[in-house]
């Protein structure tokens, strides 16, 4: 039946004027078959003339029925960009009962308040109400009644996570280990699109682990190629630099020499690790600071073209810690050691006031006994 009606269905439309009150007359000769089969087989493959589909709008907003609601509530999980669809459920919104869908009576108001604007902001308007509401999106799906897996659903998710990704506390709300499935799904330039404005928005300190792993995993480590990374802003991949030596730093030194180079993290250009014997060498800008694993080790401060000609080259081939410590080199700038009071790292004080001077350049600074400093 469907075969032999849709075809002499379409054939009539086409044939009328696009007059509203002809259209409204054919509407009414129509029977709740011919209804059903207008409204389940939207938008047909024989629609591509002018106004065609907006001839059916007509005639199906004035013979309607639930099925005709039902149908394009459907075809929204579908076409979701389709504007004729947006149309059609901007009359089912106002025609149908409370029960409709089963819908929760305050989200029903809300799909009525979207269903009312243009057909164009439609998917705009939900997902900026999805995306504010404090729960993870997932369950708000569900209350909506958006379909899992469907098209509706991941044009959402792109939606929402391009314009909330970067809103402070949108991820307090979330699943993180849903939105890592999801973001798994895209391609690579509609996942670097999502992701970018989250690494231009936050502090590196505040990047969520769980994104940052599948960020490497995907695009690989920024240190080591940057192939994948072309079309990320030079400022986010610095970011995720920055965290990846935080993360480094954070497995390598123990808790009390960590917090203190956490702070220095941003000015890191470029971090170094050898096992045997355990060490790390944090580059800054013209000075290198080698701290070792083992505690009971000074940190020794370098120049850096110095340090990368003469010691760097030493790491993987000596597994005796005192080789890398050479004060009569000529790029040798100074050393100092981690001394603590009772359990107080009272060293952070005396390593501040280097730092200040050695970032600077000046690395004949020398402090002083008497609490001041000396060149």
């Amino acid at each position: 039946m469907k075969r032999k009606e849709l075809p002499k269905l379409i054939e009539e439309i086409r044939k009328l004027p696009y007059q509203e009150p002809v259209l409204k007359e054919y509407a009414e000769k129509l029977i709740s078959l011919e209804i059903s089969i207008l409204s389940s087989e939207y938008p047909y493959e024989l629609s591509n003339e002018e106004h065609f589909l907006d001839k059916v709008v007509i005639v199906l907003t004035h013979s309607y029925n639930r099925i005709v609601g039902s149908r394009f509530w459907g075809h929204l999980h579908v076409i979701p960009e389709d504007k004729h669809v947006h149309q059609m459920l901007s009359v089912v919104f106002k025609e149908e009962d409370p029960h409709f869908l089963s819908l929760r009576s305050d989200i029903r108001k809300e799909y009525n308040q979207i269903f009312s604007k243009p057909a164009g902001d439609v998917l705009r308007l939900i997902a900026e109400r999805l995306g504010s509401l404090p729960q993870p999106l997932e369950e708000n799906f569900e209350k909506w009644m958006v379909q899992e897996g469907s098209r509706l659903e991941r044009m959402l998710w792109i939606l929402i996570l391009g314009k909330f990704m970067s809103r402070k506390g949108f991820l307090e709300h979330q699943n993180l280990k849903r939105i890592t499935e999801v973001l798994d799904t895209f391609n690579p330039d509609t996942y670097k699109k999502l992701i970018i404005p989250y690494l231009q928005s936050n502090d590196f300190q505040n990047f969520k682990s769980e994104l940052m792993k599948q960020l490497i995993g995907r695009l690989g480590d920024p240190r080591e190629t940057t192939k994948k990374w072309r079309s990320v802003p030079g400022n986010a991949v610095k970011k995720v630099k920055s965290w990846l030596y935080k993360y480094d730093l954070f497995q390598f030194l123990d808790s009390e020499r960590f917090k203190y180079w956490e702070k220095y993290v941003p000015n890191i250009k470029a971090l170094n690790f050898e096992q045997n014997p355990p060490m790390a060498a944090m580059e800054f800008d013209r000075f290198v600071v080698l701290e070792f694993g083992n505690t009971g080790n000074a940190a020794y401060f370098y120049e850096v073209e110095g340090f990368n000609t003469y010691i760097l080259p030493k790491f993987s081939i000596t597994n005796v810690e005192g080789d890398l410590k050479d004060k009569e080199a000529h790029f040798y700038i100074h050393k100092l050691s981690h001394i603590s009071n009772r359990g107080r790292p009272t060293w952070y004080n005396t390593f501040d006031d280097y730092m200040e001077h050695f970032m600077k350049g000046d690395f004949k600074y020398r402090k002083s006994s008497s609490g001041g400093w000396r060149r």
